[in-house]
């Protein structure tokens, strides 16, 4: 189960279809896509076709298609894709209509005949069919079976009737015509074997055709039928290398079923694919002979005994279960349920339709489980089926609503659910259904609504919440009542509390789990301020009640409530670790991906190096996107990121992963943490020298100007915090320091979201808004300037004490700063705080603090008249900014010191 809408799954499935290409499609070996008859495409195959085809980063391979235009029109789903596809990015192969001279020289060639002998033929062959290649290609076969053309072995050449032909057929409207025109000649065996396999669709098996007409293909017959097939013989033709094959019609005469089939494959019906396995040559075919079929009863009858042949044939041998067999069984059975005779028949055949759908739905078959599903329920009584049949009722809409939340369908969803919740007969059997709502609700952006809706159940589980309190003001003074209880539980306690076993709590689990994961999206503060009263009424409950999956949520979540509104920072660094490990000793895989963000996004780098996070939250992805969980992933791949920058580690690499992760976060529609992260990526680019004007946002991921537009016209103005954070640091970079300052006036205005002061980030803007301070300060001399500093140091050093050892080469740089302003401390004293400064950015390996710690000390000596020594500072400073791959940054000091090196950008 997924908060995400299970049509997340078939997203990925075009993911892993993109990054296989993209594997398979290099240099050395190119990969040509190219795909026929693309207007007969079903909805997925062209998805996947657009959705390749607007890959920039798709190289070394060439997608081509084929399409009749007679075929589609404005509103076909082929002309809504091309619309929407570059034309540079696929070749496109337009089918029209054959015109006559094409048709002559055609039939010229086929035939080895001077164009002038075949100018007749050809005229009146294409007034037959105007053009088309399918109807040509049928109606010569049916002039050759009408034997009006022929190959004369005694002149050896070919020979045709043109007054036959004239008056003998008629225009062809379509290929059922055809069908129907030449099938009149046919025997009834053959007839007979095509309405059977026409039943079965496109693709048939032998066996089930010849047992449907009562005759049994064993394996030695079987296997004699394909080695026929292999051999390209069968009675009653001749052997390619003895001329030209006629057809012979007695081949007909026998009755066997491996004769027939043989024999319509030599007309061009069928094609032999594997084993005892057939297909139509055309789904065109397929449909012109299933209309042989008379509809009414006995089309009806026939579907019915097909469905129940196959079903015996499952019964026989389980293991055909999970084989296409049975789908086939179930859609014969449901075309001829009009044969039903009782009640019973009409119960299995419902339970028939559930089993069916539920394996739809697990190959992201979404469409075709839901009309499992209304199939079912439809051979259900309406007025009787919730009193009679109860369990299977609420199997089928509950399959109905998840298949139609699937689709996207919201309609049919709420339907579906509002009559589950309308017949159930407790809050734990609407439990389900107001789940799927809430998913619903999520999937089309409303998250405020998915959390009221959520308030709502909890209310009729029993867990009220307050209206219009601010949560957030109540919660304070619950964990200053509790924590001292918490905290004398051990982790072994905690870890072997019993089970949760009440059902209502274990509903009030899992909607609560629902609720908050919109209550963090939702763009609204008023929604977003019961995010911490959710998480800890999760951990409240899971200490009174036991645990259950979703305590991994409760104990991540408490861990950032305590850090974030408490200040608590060894609580939370417990608390993180623990909700890890209770995932593993639960097993939940699907809350694996939010536990790792919450141990390492928010807890563990508070008293770990960052670096070690890296692994679990690229993992933590990797998860997310096997198992559904979209919004999980990107929210993983944004704090990998981060840590990934606030590490110091080079930004090349971190460039590139950066731009994929956007590039899903787009796909996927998660535009929360795109516009969080556009601003990163785009402060990367420009750290990079990959923008004109380094210290605005502009370039190849985003303009700063329209998201500032976008989001200034939202409910949410603290979106722009990513925004702002990221001007004012760039600022600082590149030495503007009013501009840094000014950002950060901006940046006081707007609220910080819940858990921002327990993430990596708060201590690096933490740390920024420090160096602004100083660097203000130094020039300004402004008291307020200094005391704001003297707070920023104070926050690290806090870090610092709780174990924070990321935080030691930052409270260290601002540390030699600040003495650096002091006028009566002693240069040597300054010198030696610079020092330990660099030595601690060595120590945890962070280039651009290795960087920014020998830059700041070389300008110091350059103010003392020191410039042998502040030389080879800034040199160091330099080169550290190089293996950093911030160009920017280092054509920036080479602009303001002359003797050090740029760097070519471009």
């Amino acid at each position: 189960e997924q908060f995400c809408s299970d049509l997340n799954s078939f997203k990925r499935l075009l993911y892993l279809c993109r990054n296989m290409m993209r594997t398979i499609g290099q240099t050395s070996t190119p990969v040509v896509l190219f795909l026929d008859d693309i207007q007969w495409a079903e909805f997925d195959s062209l998805a996947l076709f657009q959705y390749l085809a607007n890959d920039d980063l798709l190289k070394n391979v060439l997608l081509i298609g084929s399409y009749q235009d007679y075929a589609i029109d404005r509103d076909h789903p082929l002309s809504v894709m091309l619309e929407e596809i570059d034309d540079d990015k696929l070749t496109l192969l337009r089918l029209d209509n054959l015109e006559e001279d094409q048709i002559n020289m055609m039939l010229s060639n086929v035939m080895q005949t001077e164009p002038p002998l075949t100018e007749a033929l050809a005229k009146i062959i294409h007034k037959r069919t105007k053009g088309n290649c399918l109807y040509v290609e049928q109606f010569l076969e049916l002039v050759q079976e009408h034997d009006y053309l022929r190959y004369s072995f005694k002149s050896t050449h070919w020979e045709w009737n043109l007054h036959k032909i004239k008056t003998e057929t008629k225009p062809v409207r379509s290929v059922v015509d055809c069908i129907v025109a030449r099938t009149q000649n046919l025997p009834d065996n053959p007839q007979l074997v095509l309405r059977t396999a026409a039943c079965f669709g496109t693709t048939f098996d032998i066996r089930f055709v010849a047992g449907v007409l009562g005759q049994d293909l064993n394996n030695e017959e079987g296997s004699h039928m394909e080695n026929s097939v292999k051999s390209n013989e069968s009675p009653g033709s001749v052997k390619s290398n003895e001329g030209p094959k006629c057809f012979n019609m007695s081949v007909f005469e026998n009755r066997d079923i491996q004769s027939t089939i043989n024999g319509l494959i030599d007309l061009g019906f069928f094609k032999h694919c594997e084993g005892t396995t057939y297909r139509f040559i055309h789904d065109t075919v397929q449909e012109a002979a299933y209309a042989l079929v008379p509809p009414g009863n006995e089309r009806d009858e026939l579907h019915w005994n097909i469905g129940n042949f196959v079903k015996r044939h499952i019964q026989a041998d389980p293991t055909l279960e999970d084989s296409t067999i049975f789908a086939a069984a179930v859609d014969q059975l449901n075309r001829g349920s009009m044969c039903m005779t009782n009640e019973r028949e009409s119960i299995e055949l419902a339970r028939l339709n559930l089993k069916a759908g539920m394996k739809a739905k697990e190959k992201l078959a979404f469409f075709l489980a839901a009309d499992y599903a209304k199939a079912g329920i439809m051979f259900l009584e309406r007025g009787q089926r919730w009193t009679t049949h109860r369990e299977l009722t609420m199997e089928l809409c509950l399959l109905a609503a998840e298949t139609a939340l699937c689709c996207d369908d919201e309609s049919e969803c709420m339907h579906v659910t509002k009559e589950i919740i309308h017949n159930s007969t407790s809050i734990i059997e609407q439990v389900p259904a107001y789940q799927i709502r809430m998913r619903m609700m999520g999937q089309r952006g409303r998250y405020s609504r998915a959390v009221k809706e959520g308030l709502k159940v909890m209310e009729d589980l029993g867990e009220r919440f307050p209206r219009t309190a601010t949560p957030s003001m109540m919660l304070g003074s619950l964990l200053k009542t509790n924590k001292r209880d918490v905290r004398e539980l051990s982790g072994h306690d905690l870890l072997n509390l019993p089970r949760m076993s009440d059902d209502i709590k274990l509903c009030a689990m899992k909607i609560l789990a629902h609720t908050v994961f919109f209550a963090v999206r939702a763009p609204d503060e008023p929604t977003k301020l019961f995010v911490p009263l959710l998480y800890y009424r999760m951990f409240i409950i899971s200490l009174a009640s036991g645990l259950c999956p979703e305590s991994v949520l409760a104990f991540g979540g408490y861990a950032v409530v305590v850090g974030t509104m408490l200040g608590d920072h060894v609580e939370a660094f417990r608390f993180g670790n623990l909700a890890q490990q209770l995932q593993h000793k639960l097993n939940a895989t699907k809350y694996m991906a939010r536990a790792t963000i919450l141990e390492f996004g928010y807890t563990q780098h508070l008293k770990m190096p960052v670096k070690i996070s890296l692994d679990p939250l690229k993992e933590a992805f990797k998860v997310a996107m096997a198992h559904g969980g979209n919004e999980d992933a990107m929210l993983s791949a944004s704090f990998y990121c981060v840590h990934w920058l606030y590490a110091g580690m080079p930004l090349g690499p971190l460039a590139q992963q950066l731009h994929d992760f956007l590039e899903l976060m787009h796909e996927y529609t998660k535009n929360t943490t795109y516009r969080k992260m556009a601003p990163v990526a785009q402060f990367i680019d420009n750290l990079m020298g990959r923008s004109v004007e380094p210290l605005v946002l502009i370039g190849d991921v985003m303009n700063e100007q329209d998201m500032m537009l976008e989001l200034n016209t939202g409910e949410n103005p603290s979106a722009l915090r990513p925004m702002f954070i990221a001007r004012c640091e760039l600022a600082y970079w590149f030495r503007e320091f009013a501009v840094a300052d000014h950002f950060l006036l901006e940046l006081q205005k707007l609220k910080e979201d819940l858990g921002s002061k327990s993430s990596l980030s708060y201590r690096r803007e933490v740390f920024v808004e420090g160096l602004t301070h100083l660097a203000v300060a130094r020039s300004a001399r402004r008291a307020q300037h200094l005391r704001s500093a003297r707070k920023c140091t104070k926050v690290l050093e806090h870090y610092v004490d709780i174990g924070a050892v990321d935080c030691i080469d930052m409270l260290k740089i601002l540390e030699a700063e600040t003495m650096s302003l002091k006028r009566l401390t002693d240069s040597d004293d300054v010198l030696h705080a610079y020092e330990e400064a660099i030595k601690a950015a060595e120590k945890t390996g962070s280039l651009q603090n290795i960087g920014l710690a020998n830059e700041l000390a070389g300008m110091y000596l350059l103010r003392i008249g020191d410039n042998e020594t502040a030389q080879s500072l800034l040199m160091q400073a330099h080169d550290a900014y190089i293996d950093w791959n911030a160009y920017g940054k280092v054509n920036h000091m080479a602009e303001m010191h002359p003797q050090l090196s740029s760097v070519d950008t471009h």
